[in-house]
This record gives C-alpha cells, structure tokens and sequence, in this order.
C-alpha cells in the first residue's frame, strides 16, 4: 500500500515533509501493516524539463533527488504519463 502526499499537503511539499511522513509509517507500526511506499504528489518536479525532454526533480525542495519522471495533475508542466520512453 501507499501513502500519497496530496492529501496532507495538496502541492505544498518538500523532502522533509516526506521524509517525516515516512518516519511516521514505521513509527505507528503502518510499514509492518503494508504501507512500503511513500509518494509526493504534485509539486515535486522543477519547472523546467531536463536536456532529454523529461520531468526532473526540483533540486531546492528536493536536494537529494527524486525517483522517478512520472506526475499526474494539473500543474502547469507537461506531464510524463504515456510516454513508453520513461525510465520510472
């Protein structure tokens, strides 16, 4: 199971609100229960594509990086859904 950002947070997030939200999976015992996944929503891509046309990670909010390139929102990006090319 996941936990999303969105909810708590809607598109006001950064690494440390994620990082505390996962503490406290595996703090109240959530992890051992299923919860394995913690995901921010919207807000955690930086406005600018990188030089092969992909979402990246907003560097300020995010500095030790991201996971992946996929988004789905309405966010004023170009989302990354449906491209076969994603290295997710």
């Amino acid at each position: 199971m996941c936990w999303n950002s969105y909810n708590a947070y809607k598109c006001d997030i950064n690494e440390d609100k994620i990082k505390m939200n996962a503490q406290a999976l595996v703090d109240l015992g959530l992890r051992n229960l299923g919860y394995t996944i913690v995901t921010p929503d919207c807000a955690w891509n930086a406005m600018q594509c990188d030089d092969q046309g992909k979402m990246q990670w907003n560097a300020t909010t995010f500095p030790s990086g991201g996971a992946g390139y996929l988004q789905c929102n309405d966010y004023p990006i170009t989302g990354s859904l449906g491209h076969e090319d994603v290295d997710a």
